[in-house]
């Protein structure tokens, strides 16, 4: 029984020292460690320091959302008609400022038209700018085109400067954008969609006089107090 009892302790402590022998060497030249290195991801994936990020509103699509947006059109047309129109966007609508000289005294239809096509002449350029199929009106009824601005006022020096707020065109890109449409001085006062014949269309304003091309300007501009040269 006793040789029995030393028989089994001597096997169990051969195969502790055999295990103990044939174990994997991690940190050896032949061992699992050398065999199994991090890849290329799990280095990335492992580092601790901070993504950099690019400093905020250096994306151009941001800096359209983001930053002011201002605009212009260079008012041109015969008679010695000339001005220049700025345009700022603001969270609710665009605020349009500027001047129109060579006028003949009094009221003149003024609007943003659908295209800015006016290498063939202001006609080209189309109906009135609008986003429904709403009849022609003032500037501030609420059904209109978008693009009715109403009467530009000159003085007796034909003179007149505009300053007003419309909150149904932007400058973003969007469908009610005036960017690269077109704006129109007619020869004859807007009625304002209550006259008769093409009233509830163009306002029996005429033909167009002068007009120029709705841009992106890099600036913000100062209100105008002069009239622009004759040549520009």
């Amino acid at each position: 029984m006793k040789i029995s009892f030393c028989f089994l302790i001597l096997l169990v402590t051969k195969i502790l020292s055999q295990s103990t022998d044939s174990s994997v060497d991690y940190h050896g030249d032949e061992g699992f460690e050398r065999d199994v290195q991090p890849t290329e991801t799990n280095e990335i994936a492992s580092e601790s320091s901070p993504v950099t990020l690019p400093p905020p509103n250096t994306h151009p699509i941001n800096n359209v959302y983001l930053n002011p947006i201002f605009a212009e059109a260079i008012i041109r047309g015969g008679s010695n008609v000339r001005g220049v129109i700025y345009f700022q966007n603001s969270w609710n609508g665009v605020g349009i400022y500027g001047i129109v000289c060579g006028l003949r005294p009094g009221n003149h239809g003024f609007h943003i038209h659908q295209f800015g096509s006016i290498l063939s002449g202001c006609d080209a350029s189309g109906p009135h700018f609008s986003m429904v199929r709403w009849y022609h009106g003032g500037p501030t009824d609420k059904y209109r085109h978008a693009g009715d601005l109403g009467n530009l006022q000159a003085d007796q020096r034909g003179i007149a400067f505009i300053n007003q707020f419309n909150s149904q065109i932007t400058l973003k890109p969007a469908n009610n954008s005036v960017l690269g449409r077109a704006i129109l001085v007619h020869e004859w006062p807007d009625d304002l969609g209550v006259g008769r014949k093409d009233s509830n269309i163009t306002g029996n304003v005429g033909k167009a006089i002068a007009c120029g091309v709705i841009g992106l300007r890099p600036d913000k501009p100062q209100f105008p107090t002069a009239c622009p040269p004759p040549n520009i």
